[in-house]
């Protein structure tokens, strides 16, 4: 069975990206704050029915995809910088 056929398009590159992560960095909380940047909303019009109606409803697409971009970064650094401190707060080495 194909279970990249079952996901939804920005769910399927993730166990990849979250071995790719593992390998460069061994540490146990590199999966998990890979996991997490990565469900971070897609900046794109076809990625989640919220996005679609915002289009439709007269949001243009790239400024969907601007906006999208920039908070997608801005989360990824902010989960990249607290991630690992968060993660032994509450006690997960």
């Amino acid at each position: 069975m194909n279970h990249a056929a079952t996901l939804g398009a920005w769910e399927a590159p993730v166990p990849p990206l979250i071995l790719r992560a593992v390998s460069l960095d061994p540490a146990p909380f590199t999966a998990i704050i890979v996991a997490v940047a990565s469900s971070l909303g897609l900046p794109f019009v076809v990625s989640t029915a919220p996005n679609a109606k915002a289009v439709a409803g007269g949001m243009r697409a790239a400024h969907l995809l601007l906006r999208g971009l920039i908070l997608r970064l801005g989360g990824c650094v902010i989960v990249a910088v607290t991630g690992p401190w968060v993660l032994r707060a509450v006690g997960i080495p």
